[in-house]
């Protein structure tokens, strides 16, 4: 079969062009390439049945296997992520809300020391 290019992304611009062999090889011809074609479907840069085709017609098993993936990075691994940036995003709110509780002892405590520094200045006969 004829070379496919290497260097660029124009060969998932035609998915669906060529024979099942070139297909397979056009998606999944390498170690980048299988990587590159397993990421696109997950962050909506592929159409999933695009991705999954060849291997559908190669046996169901890869497509358990596929559709096992795909499960596994939506529930698994995306959830795991998004629940670090919530966390964090709650960690930075609760220190926020601490950083301000202490702003606003410190100023009353400020408050009480010069009215009481004023009604110490005012008392002539220290009584």
């Amino acid at each position: 079969p004829e070379e496919l290019p290497m260097s660029d992304l124009s060969y998932w611009a035609d998915i669906e062009a060529g024979t099942h062999v070139e297909q397979l090889l056009r998606l999944y011809g390498g170690v980048p390439r299988t990587m590159m074609t397993l990421f696109m479907p997950i962050c909506g840069g592929m159409d999933w049945r695009s991705a999954s085709r060849p291997l559908a017609e190669l046996s169901s098993y890869f497509v358990i296997i596929w559709v096992a993936y795909v499960t596994f990075m939506f529930v698994g691994l995306l959830n795991v992520l998004v629940g670090i940036f919530v966390d964090g995003a709650m960690k930075s709110i609760q220190s926020d809300g601490d950083q301000m509780l202490r702003d606003e002892v410190e100023a009353l405590n400020a408050t009480i020391s010069r009215i009481t520094h004023i009604f110490e200045a005012s008392d002539s006969n220290c009584s």
